[in-house]
């Protein structure tokens, strides 16, 4: 049973490892052994996202930033309605 996460759960986990550096070529994986083999992500306005579709929507919505090749929290960084999912 595929198991399914806000994709506010990822910028949680990038705010409580920020010291972390993350590899954008290995970050669906990491996602994959945080959350599970089998999560999927949703947002307000999308579901059933893989590791590797967070990572995208996550950037287009101004979200995360790719430095050096490695994911960071866009300094900016808002939330779209401060709340938990």
């Amino acid at each position: 049973m595929k198991d399914i996460k806000h994709v506010h759960e990822v910028i949680f986990f990038l705010q409580r490892n920020q010291d972390e550096e993350y590899p954008i070529s290995l970050f669906p994986k990491i996602l994959k052994k945080e959350f599970g083999d089998e999560i999927t992500f949703r947002s307000c306005s999308e579901e059933g996202m893989s590791p590797d579709e967070v990572v995208g929507f996550l950037f287009n919505k101004g979200k995360i930033l790719i430095v050096n090749e490695c994911i960071r929290l866009h300094p900016d960084l808002k939330l779209c309605d401060g709340h938990l999912h």
